[in-house]
């Protein structure tokens, strides 16, 4: 199901997660996720777990390598989702996805 959010004024695609909660994907993101192979259970698994930064008003969702660590230890997610979670970010502006990809250098903090 496609919506046009009234903030970017782009089509996005609306999906329930298993939280209730409504994540909207810009069609930028659904185009990053798939040439990134980046899925969806990945992305709710960082908006779940993951650490927040904020930069330019995004919040960047990402997990460090010993926090997946623990939570693998507490069975909160699988080796596999482990392998693609780490490296991996996502920048939300609201509650919509604006793209998601990997590091591969650090972010910029911002400025005051």
């Amino acid at each position: 199901m496609y919506k046009k959010d009234t903030y970017t004024g782009c089509y996005c695609q609306l999906t329930i997660s298993h939280k209730w909660r409504a994540i909207m994907y810009s069609t930028h993101a659904l185009i990053r996720m798939q040439q990134r192979a980046i899925s969806q259970n990945t992305i709710e698994a960082l908006l779940e777990f993951g650490e927040i930064e904020f930069h330019r008003g995004c919040e960047i969702f990402s997990l460090r390598k010993s926090l997946c660590k623990k939570l693998m230890k507490l069975k909160f997610i699988s080796k596999s989702l482990f392998e693609k979670l780490n490296g991996t970010y996502v920048i939300t502006k609201g509650d919509l996805v604006v793209t998601a990809g990997h590091r591969y250098r650090r972010f910029k903090r911002s400025r005051k």
